[in-house]
């Protein structure tokens, strides 16, 4: 049984060898991402075992994905290969400045169409975190009513769960999404998020102010982290906060910062380190994602983290 489990779609990226538009764009190179797996593939790097609950189309892109994600160590035992509906779809266009951009194509995707069995339950029963992200349930009805039957299986089983909104506007479309996120929060025991995400939950105010709300919303709360890019973070507990200093990077795409920085944090609460050091942790990993143009390569191993967590500031050149 993985020790951490998360449900979710995973598409195949395409994305362009320089920035600029995609309509004079030849040259692309292929990778796999989602939120949920790129968190997974940061735990199991380091150290833990990780599983994914998911579905993809019976399809070359499908294919593609499965071994991407299996070749982590990524348990996959829990993927179905759907004949019917094809493989989500993502494209990036990468700006001049740094910045990213995205065009999907998810619509009706075999993951929408998700069915989870009781092999699916079982898989999980043994899990000591489960993570999903708020952008399971605004993709389809389906993903939200299934997502919602494995969370009422975690209360049951006293599994603790972990949330992140990951907000992609893109994908709420014209809907107001705000209640559902502030649902999710109420039924979370862990929960990270970005100062852009809570201020569009909450509306404009401090982080400690976030954080209160928060807390108000989630009786279960143990674990909080709101992240805020290259100014650092901010991590609380029941009983404690802590400013966690940016560590030192030089980035070149931060698509994949956020999840890199709960699979730290959350790794953090897996081995019961202090509120302070799972902070470090994620900001370590964090940073570290940015340093490269995929969502996971830059990701440490276990090595690499304890090097980075010893009093030196930075190791040689990677």
């Amino acid at each position: 049984m993985a020790e951490f489990v998360s449900f979710g779609e995973t598409m195949m990226v395409f994305s362009p060898g320089s920035p600029g538009p995609l309509k004079y764009k030849h040259n692309y190179s292929c990778k796999a991402a989602g939120a949920e797996t790129n968190t997974l593939i940061g735990v199991r790097k380091l150290g833990h075992s990780a599983g994914w609950i998911g579905r993809l189309g019976s399809d070359g892109p499908g294919e593609f994905v499965l071994n991407q994600i299996r070749a982590e160590g990524i348990d996959t035992d829990r993927v179905v290969l759907d004949s019917r509906y094809a493989t989500g779809i993502m494209i990036k266009q990468l700006c001049s400045h740094g910045e990213t951009s995205v065009f999907y194509y998810r619509d009706g995707s075999a993951f929408c169409h998700v069915s989870l069995t009781e092999a699916d339950y079982h898989f999980l029963s043994g899990a000591r975190i489960f993570h999903f992200t708020g952008i399971t349930p605004v993709l389809c009805r389906t993903c939200r009513e299934e997502l919602d039957k494995l969370l009422s299986f975690c209360r049951t089983k006293k599994i603790p769960v972990s949330f992140d909104p990951n907000i992609r506007l893109k994908l709420w479309k014209d809907n107001d999404y705000r209640d559902l996120m502030k649902h999710y929060i109420a039924l979370s025991d862990y929960i990270m998020l970005g100062v852009r995400e809570a201020g569009i939950i909450f509306g404009e105010a401090s982080i400690d102010t976030y954080a209160d709300k928060i807390r108000s919303l989630s009786p279960s709360l143990s674990f909080l982290a709101v992240k805020n890019g290259a100014e650092g973070a901010y991590v609380y507990d029941k009983a404690a906060a802590h400013f966690i200093k940016p560590f030192p990077c030089t980035s070149i795409d931060p698509v994949g910062a956020g999840d890199a920085f709960n699979a730290g944090f959350l790794t953090g609460i897996l081995e019961h380190h202090d509120l302070k050091t799972c902070g470090k942790i994620a900001a370590i990993c964090g940073a570290l994602a940015t340093e490269t143009t995929g969502d996971v390569e830059g990701l440490p191993e276990r090595e690499e983290l304890m090097y980075y967590l010893s009093s030196v500031p930075r190791a040689p050149e990677r």
